[in-house]
């Protein structure tokens, strides 16, 4: 089952931050990252979370994401990746403002492509064992954002 799959179940409130937590994020947490029955913030932030679960549920967010825009008129959908907005960030952010049906004021694509900047893959630093955890837990979001557009 998804790792989001309760998040309109009902709520439990949270200790110390006033907000609302999806009782199935309770259910799937650790022991260890709850303290009565919430989850505990000071030890989720202490907590070493495997990279195949972040690759998971970043995947299922990827899923449920272009299934959402899927839904959307072609014309109300931008679709820009990393890859082409560090390649040529100017062009790039020019397109998004023609999306929004805006002339890009000179100043501001200047400085907002100059902060444009690409990182090498963190992922590539893992063992090689956990880079293929990963990889299968971002397999099925990876198929679709690297899948052709129609």
């Amino acid at each position: 089952m998804p790792l989001l799959a309760g998040a309109h179940a009902a709520r439990a409130r949270s200790r110390g931050q006033g907000k609302a937590q999806p009782q199935r994020i309770l259910y799937l947490s650790p022991p260890g990252l709850q303290r009565d029955g919430l989850l505990d913030r000071d030890a989720i932030a202490r907590a070493v979370i495997p990279p195949e679960v972040s690759g998971q549920l970043w995947s299922e967010m990827v899923v449920a994401g272009l299934a959402g825009l899927a839904e959307l008129p072609a014309d109300r959908v931008l679709s820009m990746s990393y890859e082409a907005l560090t390649a040529a960030p100017a062009e790039e952010l020019c397109r998004l403002a023609a999306f929004m049906r805006v002339e890009p004021d000179p100043a501001w694509l200047e400085a907002a492509a100059a902060i444009v900047r690409t990182r090498p893959p963190a992922w590539l630093a893992l063992p090689e064992a956990e880079q293929r955890r990963l990889a299968g837990a971002c397999a099925s979001g990876m198929d679709l954002l690297y899948r052709p557009w129609p």
